[in-house]
């Protein structure tokens, strides 16, 4: 499948609509995990992984937000800081392997209505220790030319 900009601008939110961008800009919570789940719609751990962070503004529990829509299917995070506390015990020390962005009402399990998406962690290693605080520096999301 190939997408147009112009779909691609419609679908982030630059194009005066709601989009990616609106359902996700003042609604979204992110966890952190050990490994990927086989799919967005099956239970956070279906991939072996292991829960490790909960990553919320400031890591105060409220919801993360967006900048902008940029044009080209780009949306990058805001200027708060996003932020959360490594588990303790369980996985922690662990290597993160991938995110959750949970939409409105934070669905967790499987479920095949939720409003949910996944994506793997940047280039390298990042390990955490039990009770560290995890911050998220940037973050950029893209909803690609073709697949």
């Amino acid at each position: 499948m190939n997408l147009s900009t112009g779909l691609r601008n419609l679908l982030i939110g630059t194009s005066g609509t709601a989009g990616f961008s609106g359902i996700f800009s003042t609604n979204s919570f992110m966890d952190l995990y050990t490994a990927i789940p086989l799919h967005a719609d099956y239970h956070e751990t279906s991939g072996g992984g292991v829960f490790i962070a909960s990553i919320t503004r400031d890591g105060q529990g409220t919801c993360l937000s967006f900048g902008t829509a940029g044009s080209g299917g780009i949306l990058s995070k805001s200027s708060d800081v996003w932020r959360g506390t490594a588990a303790s015990g369980g996985a922690c020390p662990g290597q993160l392997a991938y995110y959750r962005m949970y939409g409105p009402g934070k669905v967790t399990g499987s479920s095949n209505t939720a409003v949910r998406f996944d994506g793997t962690i940047g280039v390298g290693t990042y390990i955490i220790t039990p009770g560290s605080s995890v911050t998220i520096p940037t973050a950029t999301f893209t909803i690609l030319e073709s697949s």
